[in-house]
């Protein structure tokens, strides 16, 4: 209580002198101002030296422009200076400019912007992987990645640059020249090249870009290092002797069928269980020809010279089957979109050779779409399951038209002014607004004629894909469902994002210069570009978590085909 009443007896005091109590001395006058008031504390100016922007970010992206900075919430248009780092987490990518440059940023990648002297600009590269294309250095500037293994310096040009998990670096080149240092040695690394430097080594021989290197670049694919196939992750793979395509995934992803041949004459179908990681016995027909999976149950479609069936995947018993009274040869039986009908050829002999039908599993309602003379060939079900798409040519091997039809066989659409050839099916787009087919050339069999887009809205008129005037181009993909990723597109000044979905569009090429899988996009590239050397892809698992690709080795009966399956990025 005492301390309480001190305190009291204090402020009293205080209170009288304020009410004029006590001494009448005048106070004397304030004195002058004679300065102005200390200002508030402000920032400290930004570190000089180079400074980054973050461009855009995909999923989860965190940052912290300055050293010893809080991590947090990457946002468009942040500044990164010296010392400041970007973490680009699971699943997750950004893109960051820096001057006329541009760096994407790989899933569980984190890099810091340094200057080791004044004349370099350093990402440190702890672990993960960037893609980089460097533009604008001025005389004597040098862009470099350094990783706790390597670095890799370069002037201009776009490569790649990743940690292993052992703890080793791999470079890659698209564009340019690269100078590679480790242990006291240099390496250059051309456009089309990786290079590998192992812990505590020097670099080895530069080798031509791996596969899995290559499927990786299509998340930085053209000079603005936009993404247009998210695959990225280890690879899981399986092998199989002899030449294997036409993969198929479950609707769940368990299991996994496609069709392998060796010059030898054998062949057949294959059903591979990706869960159990192993080769299952099928009970169908030995001499099935071609399979086709259920969009959303486990039952698989086949067709043998003779009948056309229905079968389990989980156990491989038979379902259903029919024949086709007074016919033969059916090709590919398909299953339309909901799952109650099947598309597919039937050779009935003269005066044509092949005509188009729909039927039930079971083989009821069998109902035969096509008439007239000519061979009608290829059938596909538009994703809406209201059209059909087909080939007719005047005789098997000429040069085909392109007819689409309703499901019940009402004419709704021919292209005759362009010839396809007669050996490929035409590809519809996730929407169904265009179709993909191989264009009629004067290679053998009609080869080298191109990859051509026929718009079906508005009598649309069909065009050749730029780039691949001469080639061989077949077998189109259309990204499913299109493509999320399209706001996020650096596109080139005066172009706009292409019509209708499905963009990009990837095909094999066949040329002078080998094969291999090439991409195009309207507006984002003047013409087609090489993508992969892999054999054919990508193929996408309907769960939405795969895309599988196949590559060969060897020839003839040495010849093996490994089935890759990639880790797709979700994007929202």
């Amino acid at each position: 209580m005492k301390r309480q009443w001190v305190m009291v007896i204090a402020l009293l005091a205080t209170l009288l002198a304020g009410c004029g109590g006590g001494a009448t001395t005048t106070a004397p006058p304030p004195a002058e101002r004679t300065a102005e008031a200390t200002a508030p504390p402000t920032e400290p100016p930004p570190p000089e030296g180079p400074r980054a922007t973050i461009v855009d970010v995909v999923n989860e992206v965190d940052a912290h422009a300055l050293p010893e900075e809080t991590w947090i919430d990457a946002q468009v248009d942040m500044t990164i200076y010296l010392g400041g780092e970007v973490w680009a987490k699971e699943a997750s990518t950004a893109r960051v400019g820096l001057e006329e440059s541009l760096v994407r940023v790989a899933p569980n990648t984190i890099f810091t912007l340094a200057q080791p002297d004044p004349d370099t600009v350093q990402l440190n590269l702890e672990d993960g992987q960037v893609w980089v294309n460097v533009e604008g250095l001025g005389p004597g500037e040098t862009f470099q990645v350094e990783t706790p293994t390597a670095v890799a310096s370069v002037r201009g040009t776009r490569f790649s640059v990743r940690t292993t998990p052992e703890g080793g670096t791999v470079i890659s080149v698209r564009e340019g020249t690269v100078v590679v240092s480790a242990a006291g040695t240099e390496v250059e690394v051309k456009a089309g090249e990786e290079v590998e430097v192992p812990p505590e080594g020097p670099p080895g021989q530069p080798r031509p870009m791996s596969l899995q290197e290559q499927i990786r670049w299509g998340m930085a694919a053209d000079g603005n290092l936009n993404t247009v196939l998210p695959a990225f992750g280890e690879p899981s793979w399986i092998t199989q002797t002899g030449y294997a395509s036409h993969p198929q995934c479950s609707p769940d992803g368990q299991y996994l069928a496609y069709f392998y041949y060796r010059e030898s004459a054998d062949k057949g179908y294959v059903l591979y269980d990706r869960e159990a990681g192993s080769f299952l016995e099928p009970l169908w027909p030995e001499d099935t020809w071609w399979m086709d999976l259920h969009p959303y149950e486990n039952l698989i479609a086949y067709n043998t010279g003779f009948e056309i069936g229905t079968a389990n995947l989980e156990d491989g018993s038979i379902v259903s089957y029919f024949m086709l009274p007074d016919g033969s040869l059916y090709g590919t039986p398909y299953w339309s979109p909901d799952g109650e009908w099947l598309l597919f050829q039937g050779e009935i002999g003269a005066p044509s050779r092949s005509h188009v039908f729909k039927a039930h599993p079971d083989g009821s309602e069998l109902t035969q779409l096509t008439s007239g003379e000519g061979d009608f060939t290829h059938p596909v079900w538009s994703p809406d399951g209201n059209s059909i798409a087909y080939l007719r040519s005047e005789q098997p091997g000429d040069s085909a038209e392109l007819w689409v039809i309703s499901a019940d066989g009402d004419p709704q659409a021919v292209i005759t002014d362009t010839h396809f050839v007669p050996w490929m099916y035409p590809v519809w787009s996730p929407d169904g607004s265009m179709l993909a087919a191989a264009g009629y050339g004067e290679g053998e069999y009609g080869t080298e004629g191109g990859l051509w887009v026929i718009p079906l809205d508005d009598g649309g008129t069909p065009w050749m894909v730029p780039g691949t005037e001469g080639l061989t181009a077949v077998n189109p993909v259309w990204y499913t469902d299109g493509w999320p990723m399209w706001d996020l597109w650096i596109l080139p000044p005066g172009t706009e994002l292409p019509e209708g979905e499905g963009w990009p569009l990837f095909f094999e090429a066949r040329g002078e210069d080998g094969g291999g899988l090439w991409w195009y996009a309207p507006g984002l590239t003047e013409s087609a570009a090489f993508y992969s050397s892999a054999a054919w892809g990508p193929i996408w698992c309907p769960e939405g978590e795969n895309v599988l690709f196949g590559y060969t080795e060897g020839t003839e009966e040495e010849r093996l085909t490994t089935i890759y399956s990639f880790p797709l990025i979700s994007v929202p």
